[in-house]
């Protein structure tokens, strides 16, 4: 990253050297009960408190990083899900993409799914979203299907 500007290059980087050893402090399970299957995707909240999994069981979990508590379970996919993510962008919201080729907005507070985009012809296997101006986001997907979409979603 050039720091007099803070524009990031794909020729910029960082030397192996300089990174820090990563050290487990500990391992979560599912609110002490081992899932049926893996966990195919994870990802902090933005403020750390809180991380989402995507898995085999066609389930995201909702979890506090601090006590390891299953706060939510979220339901709807019909197949794995191999990708999650939180958007505050959007307000309290996760997005799921999945094998059963959707993608998934869920309210995290109702923990009910608010929309389903059907657009992929194959599995979904990442979904990501960014404040693209003062009143629009993007959301990036990629398939199975050899397709990555960009999606413009603009606030009414």
């Amino acid at each position: 990253m050039n720091e007099q500007n803070s524009t990031w290059s794909p020729s910029s980087s960082s030397s192996p050297s300089s990174l820090p050893t990563p050290t487990c402090t500990r391992v979560l399970y599912s609110d002490n009960q081992r899932r049926k299957g893996d966990i195919y995707s994870v990802k902090f909240h933005q403020d750390g408190s809180h991380l989402i999994t995507g898995s085999y069981d066609c389930s995201v979990c909702l979890y506090d990083v601090e006590t390891g508590a299953l706060l939510k379970r979220f339901n709807g996919h019909t197949a794995s899900v191999c990708s999650v993510t939180f958007s505050d962008v959007l307000g309290n919201m996760i997005i799921t993409g999945s094998k059963d080729h959707t993608i998934k907005f869920w309210d995290m507070s109702s923990g009910q799914c608010v929309r389903t985009l059907t657009q992929h012809l194959g599995e979904v296997t990442s979904v990501d979203v960014m404040k693209n101006n003062a009143n629009g986001h993007l959301l990036l997907s990629c398939s199975k299907d050899s397709s990555f979409a960009l999606w413009s979603m603009t606030e009414s």
